[in-house]
């Protein structure tokens, strides 16, 4: 799949040291999330639309931005397998973030810790 700038695998090449940076960025952002799911003092589905409507908005302007009148072609691309994976990206959403409002942070964060294992077992298993 083609880079959206265009230069494809030899812009990822050149992009080392920035994407370094954005992993440890995100990792340290996703690190507070128990923290600050746990500071609001809404309910879960209050705070689940927002967050959805928030991430909708910035979304829509992000391709706004980068298909620059051609957004509505885009959109029409999209097809059942994106479908199905912004349904269950949605459905985890849901989960994780009602698992730290019901359960302790460390419960949730050792329990997420463990996904890449469960997914390398099963993969094992499946296919050989």
């Amino acid at each position: 799949m083609q880079a959206v700038n265009g230069h494809g695998a030899a812009s990822a090449r050149s992009g080392g040291a920035s994407g370094s940076v954005l992993i440890a960025v995100s990792a340290v952002s996703y690190s507070t999330a128990g923290l600050f799911t746990r500071v609001i003092s809404t309910d879960l589905w209050t705070m689940l639309f927002f967050r959805g409507m928030f991430a909708s908005l910035f979304l829509a302007l992000y391709l706004a931005y980068v298909y620059r009148g051609r957004t509505r072609d885009v959109l029409g691309q999209i097809s059942w397998p994106t479908l199905e994976a912004a349904a269950a990206s949605a459905a985890g959403m849901i989960c994780n973030l009602g698992a730290y409002r019901n359960t302790s942070v460390a419960n949730v964060v050792v329990i997420y810790a463990t996904a890449p294992f469960v997914a390398a077992a099963i993969a094992w298993v499946v296919l050989k």
